[in-house]
């Protein structure tokens, strides 16, 4: 017990040593969230933003989604040099006849694209997600109701942002490497 309580006290200590105008000019210098930040291991963290799609519906509700994504994740900037690129493809629609109202089962897939703002043609990583969407009675878009079906929380999305960042971390560190040999 009486280590913890000396660890406990020395922390409590530094704290406690740190001055208001120190903590306040640091603050003040690091207002912003950089492109990419070298954390402690020496890796870049790289931020995303979510890609401009356009202005109609289907394209803000992806937009939104993928914002969504990012911020729950934790790896968002305005001001980042990286992008996230969704696309749907719906690619079957069935229609059929319920007893009380018509039923449209769509079919389609959601990929994600992990780009460089500077040269999107690079694709650092990109995944594919099956969805699927059931309509009754309605005569809304099936696109849309795939882009409603995406499930923010899904752990795939949580593992395509973290193998991203990864990927272009790499890239970025090598690249560095190549430059100081």
């Amino acid at each position: 017990m009486r280590p913890i309580a000396f660890i406990l006290a020395v922390i409590l200590t530094i704290v406690l040593s740190i001055t208001p105008e120190a903590a306040e000019s640091y603050m003040s210098a690091n207002t912003s969230i950089p492109d990419s930040v070298e954390s402690a291991s020496g890796r870049y963290e790289v931020c995303f933003k979510a890609a401009p799609l356009g202005e109609s519906v289907l394209a803000e509700l992806l937009r939104e989604k993928v914002k969504r994504i990012i911020g729950r994740i934790g790896c968002g900037s305005e001001d980042a040099q990286y992008m996230i690129v969704p696309s749907l493809d719906v690619d079957r629609v069935v229609n059929s006849s319920g007893l009380v109202r018509n039923v449209t089962l769509v079919e389609g897939e959601l990929t994600l694209k992990a780009v460089s703002i500077c040269d999107p043609d690079v694709v650092w990583h990109s995944i594919s997600i099956p969805l699927e969407a059931v309509l009754t009675g309605s005569n809304e878009d099936p696109a849309e109701a795939l882009a409603k079906q995406i499930q923010v929380s899904d752990s795939r999305f949580v593992r395509f942002v973290r193998v991203a960042r990864k990927k272009i971390a790499d890239g970025v560190s090598s690249k560095a490497n190549d430059a100081e040999l």
